[in-house]
């Protein structure tokens, strides 16, 4: 189902199953919150709707996900 998805959607909606965030969470990230060399995002706790911190571990799938993104950004 996500092939049939716009190529631009296709990393999002893999973060956010893989995830569990907020739209808006993911959206809103910045390149200070991804640490590619210990494979991890973080969302402090002000960052959050609950206020309760939460990290996500980059599988390899979510790792490329990312390398990506930052290949297009450049």
């Amino acid at each position: 189902m996500r092939e049939a998805l716009p190529s631009y959607l296709q990393s999002l909606v893999t973060f956010a199953y893989k995830s569990g965030w907020r739209v808006s969470e993911i959206t809103s990230l910045k390149w200070a919150q991804v640490d590619l060399d210990n494979n991890i995002v973080r969302l402090e706790s002000d960052e959050t709707k609950n206020n309760e911190a939460r990290t996500v571990y980059l599988d390899d799938e979510l790792k490329t996900v990312f390398l990506n993104q930052k290949e297009r950004q450049k």
